[in-house]
């Protein structure tokens, strides 16, 4: 059985599988647990967690599959290949795909139950970022994984997320974005508890998942799902910021002209996006202005997003 070289290989019960996998095996047990605590908190229907987290696991892991084939231009394997169902002890994911799938896991669920949506939604919503911040840690057994450029400053290389490579330091990027996915965590936990209104925690997840994986995207620099300098993962997350904006924006009340006026707004960003990350890339300017510059220009979506959150409340 071809297994990656790159991914640490453990023996676990007298079979050689990937450490990372042990880890999104962890993180998936972790969503079950959440699964659990938030159907007993909502009062949902019996059953609710269990089928969730089955039709979820499974159409994440399709989807993932799926997206990982479709937009891996740097793995030299055919594409019907990379989605032979024997392929999958290969390695290669995508975060992205996982997350789409588990969504739709949580509507179909909402379906087999005969009840709205939204609610499963935000369900999933919460629970996934446990799967996500495990996910995340565990890339720390891939050779060359979730790591950033080559640190040019002396100290950002002193920083407890650094890393020394053979050659050079760089950041440890999976460790920020389980970081990011702990403290949305904790963010989206408080907000379930106090929402009245199905689905603006649902808007929550779109909106800091969206902005933050757009920057840990631009971090990344380890060419997974990436053609030339395109990364495919972070044009997904500028549509996840985007969908959670005009969808924030729509449960406002607001026009269709207000959407596509939205929608426009995020074509500039994206495009003023593209610039920083030309700039992080080809000129001198200082790194640490360029990605102030590209917080502040993901949090001008996430700001207005909020803000008609609340007015749709």
């Amino acid at each position: 059985m071809y297994m990656w070289e790159e991914a640490q290989i453990i023996s676990f019960l007298g079979m050689d599988i990937y450490a990372w996998g042990l880890f999104a095996a962890v993180g998936a047990f972790g969503m079950l647990l959440l699964l659990c605590a938030l159907s007993a908190m909502k009062k949902m229907q019996g059953g609710t967690a269990p089928v969730m987290f089955l039709l979820s696991t499974v159409l994440g892991l399709v989807c993932s599959r799926v997206l990982y084939a479709l937009f891996s231009f740097n793995v030299d394997v055919p594409l019907l290949g990379k989605l032979h169902p024997l392929f999958i002890t290969g390695g290669g994911h995508s975060m992205m795909g996982a997350l789409l799938g588990g969504f739709l896991g949580a509507a179909l669920t909402a379906k087999v139950q005969k009840e709205k949506a939204l609610k499963y939604l935000d369900m999933f919503a919460v629970a996934a970022l446990g799967f996500v911040f495990f996910a995340r840690l565990g890339e720390m057994f891939v050779e060359d994984f979730g790591i950033s450029r080559s640190l040019v400053y002396e100290f950002t290389a002193r920083l407890p997320i650094a890393i020394q490579g053979e050659y050079d330091s760089c950041l440890a990027t999976y460790l920020l974005e389980a970081i990011c996915a702990i403290v949305m965590l904790g963010i989206l936990l408080h907000d379930v508890k106090k929402q009245e209104k199905p689905g603006n925690t649902f808007v929550l997840f779109l909106l800091l998942f969206g902005a933050s994986q757009i920057v840990m995207e631009s971090l990344r620099y380890d060419r997974h799902m990436s053609f030339t300098f395109i990364r495919m993962q972070q044009i997904m997350a500028i549509l996840v910021l985007t969908g959670g904006l005009i969808y924030a924006a729509k449960r406002a009340g607001k026009e269709k002209k207000t959407l596509f006026m939205l929608f426009g707004m995020m074509v500039l960003i994206s495009a003023v996006g593209v610039g920083l990350e030309f700039a992080i890339d080809r000129t001198e300017i200082n790194r640490y202005l360029l990605y102030l510059a590209f917080v502040v220009l993901v949090s001008i979506p996430v700001c207005m997003g909020l803000t008609l959150r609340k007015k749709g409340n």
